[in-house]
């Protein structure tokens, strides 16, 4: 949700992805095209997640309304750029998905919640 090129978005969001998954010792989900699941990685106890980045320090964490139909079980935020990143924080996706958190930061309406509404990572 920004202004960004598609291939800064990728780059982002991969590698934001990898840090993760590098970071809780759990393999990436490696598959490109269409028809991919509403998750990035699944842990070890089976959890699937949904990892966001923002290059904003205080950043929000957010989210496409449409997310609503298929979530994941926790969405996990992220903070940095391509290749450093910081786990912020992480939230179930019941907990985001509430209409009580949609806002508008300029792109849209979506799910948003900021860094201190996220609890520390228990994944």
């Amino acid at each position: 949700m920004g202004d960004q090129s598609n291939e800064e978005t990728d780059l982002e969001g991969f590698g934001a992805e990898l840090a993760f998954c590098k970071l809780m010792n759990i393999y990436p989900d490696l598959e490109t095209g269409n028809n991919l699941p509403p998750y990035d990685c699944v842990s070890r106890f089976g959890v699937t997640i949904d990892v966001k980045t923002t290059k904003y320090p205080k950043g929000h964490l957010l989210a496409t309304l449409k997310k609503k139909n298929n979530p994941p079980d926790k969405y996990v935020l992220m903070v940095g750029e391509f290749p450093e990143y910081q786990i912020v924080g992480e939230i179930g996706a019941d907990e985001f998905l509430q209409d009580s958190n949609i806002g508008n930061l300029g792109k849209g309406d979506g799910f948003m919640l900021t860094q201190a509404e996220l609890n520390p990572i228990n994944i």
